[in-house]
């Protein structure tokens, strides 16, 4: 019965009883080195597929969580909503609002692009790293930043 439960809209793989990956593994091996391949044990499903394929897709994930954060992070800023404290991008408040939308378009622009070039995760991981380079190396930002966020957060204390 767990076979009707997996509908081949969400994954465009094969589905394989346990029993034949058994039998017939090479096969079964064969054809996931072209495609996914959901193997099927009673009520628990699992997915073979390549080793480069999970990679490309732990690593799809984990910059789109990072790329969230930042956009998430410059929103409120445009928003005049102070970061918490433990914000891994509490250093953008040092960049006026043009800025940070600048920001916002380069790292956009370089998201879409990485699944599609040869080093396109790096050239996203370097725009995010040269901003943040770019705010270590005007302290005075920094300064201003954090005064502005510390009387932006006594301010918002009041209105509670």
């Amino acid at each position: 019965h767990m076979i009707e439960l997996l509908p081949q809209l969400f994954f465009s793989d094969e589905i394989v009883k346990a029993t034949d990956l058994n039998r017939k593994s090479g096969a079964v091996l064969s054809r996931a080195a072209h495609h996914p391949i959901t193997i099927v044990r009673n009520d628990e499903c699992f997915t073979l597929l390549r080793r480069e394929d999970i990679a490309r897709i732990v690593t799809e994930a984990t910059q789109t969580k990072k790329v969230l954060e930042i956009l998430n992070a410059a929103f409120l800023l445009s928003h005049n909503q102070a970061l918490n404290d433990d914000n891994a991008y509490t250093w953008l408040q040092a960049f006026d609002k043009e800025e940070v939308q600048e920001l916002v378009s380069e790292v956009s622009e370089a998201y879409r692009k990485a699944p599609h070039t040869t080093r396109g995760w790096e050239n996203l991981e370097a725009a995010v790293h040269e901003w943040h380079e770019d705010c270590d190396r005007n302290p005075q930002a920094r300064l201003t930043s954090s005064l502005a966020s510390t009387s932006q957060r006594r301010s918002s204390n009041r209105s509670c």
